[in-house]
């Protein structure tokens, strides 16, 4: 059982040097890969291109941030600071101004849909009571040039 303890060592040891070996080969082709793809140079490359770009895009974000703080700052300075602080006040107030009308939209909505069924509801009974009278008409004897004509 020691045996096959120190046997178990030693193979972990071999793979431990053999895993070594493969991250030192991984690592150097990955330099070949870089230099290849890159150049030699890599002040000239395409990656450091994006970094100087990048660099710059980061610089002009500061300033546009830097702007606009200072114009925020002078708007306060003129007192005209308390648009921006009221904005937040007038927002929540065209939002209940939206709410209010959105209701009546619906209430006069729902009124028009109850004054629909109630006219279509009429105009239904007109409409049978004209039948009931042409029949009415029709059975009487009445000639023809005697009887009421509706438009």
């Amino acid at each position: 059982m020691l045996e096959e303890a120190v046997h178990n060592k030693e193979m972990a040891r071999e793979r431990l040097v053999e895993l070594e070996d493969v991250k030192l080969d991984i690592a150097k082709l990955q330099d070949q890969v870089k230099a290849d793809s890159f150049g030699r140079n890599m002040e000239n490359s395409e990656v450091e291109r994006l970094r100087r770009e990048t660099s710059n895009l980061e610089k002009l974000l500061r300033d546009l941030r830097a702007d606009l703080e200072e114009k925020h700052k002078k708007a306060r300075e003129a007192g005209q600071g308390a648009e921006y602080e009221d904005w937040d006040d007038e927002k929540i107030g065209f939002e209940i101004q939206l709410q209010r009308e959105q209701h009546r939209i619906d209430a006069i909505d729902s009124e028009m849909q109850r004054n629909v069924s109630k006219y279509a509801n009429e105009v239904h009974h007109l409409r049978q009571v004209l039948a009931e009278k042409k029949q009415t008409l029709s059975n009487m004897d009445v000639r023809p040039e005697d009887k009421i004509r509706l438009p």
